[in-house]
């Protein structure tokens, strides 16, 4: 029993964390990238910024959210090694909520960082990206994000749907 109080104690700790962290971003000031290297560096920075979008209602702090949209997309258009792929699919899903194109950029991105044995597989990011997107439409419509008859069919599929559909999509 005192195993169990513990092990829950501390999963409740480190979850604690890493939310804090996430509500706590802050967008990195005066970056430079020119090499590897430097993009190597912010990794995790991308990864929280993209974790704060996803926990941060699109109504609030919007100032902060322009600011960390453009680290994102300064960070994901200039890294050498993460091939991002945007098309009618990508584009039409995000086509009335903008902020979902971030989204959808940031999730795919967020996934290569995190798998980067993986960084490369397509469906992966897609799906992943789509994932992203789903959160903060789901958490935020009608709280500065528009209704999409698109994205609510896509709410409603399961896992294994929701893959087999973006595989069709993406291909």
């Amino acid at each position: 029993m005192k195993i169990i109080k513990t092990i829950s104690l501390v999963l409740f700790f480190v979850m604690t964390s890493n939310l804090l962290s996430a509500q706590e971003f802050q967008v990195p000031q005066n970056i430079t990238l020119n090499n590897d290297q430097d993009y190597k560096k912010y990794e995790t920075n991308v990864v929280n910024a993209v974790t704060w979008l996803e926990n941060t209602p699109v109504n609030q702090q919007s100032a902060k959210r322009k600011q960390v949209n453009g680290f994102l997309l300064q960070w994901i258009t200039g890294a050498p090694d993460i091939t991002i792929d945007l098309g009618e699919f990508q584009t039409g899903l995000t086509k009335d909520n903008p902020d979902l194109l971030i989204a959808y950029l940031g999730g795919w991105t967020k996934y290569a960082i995190e798998n980067p044995s993986e960084k490369s597989n397509k469906l992966m990011g897609n799906l992943a990206g789509v994932k992203c997107v789903l959160k903060i439409y789901s958490e935020n419509v009608g709280k500065g994000i528009t209704k999409s008859r698109q994205l609510e069919k896509l709410l409603k599929m399961d896992e294994s749907e929701l893959q087999a559909y973006v595989q069709k999509e993406v291909k």
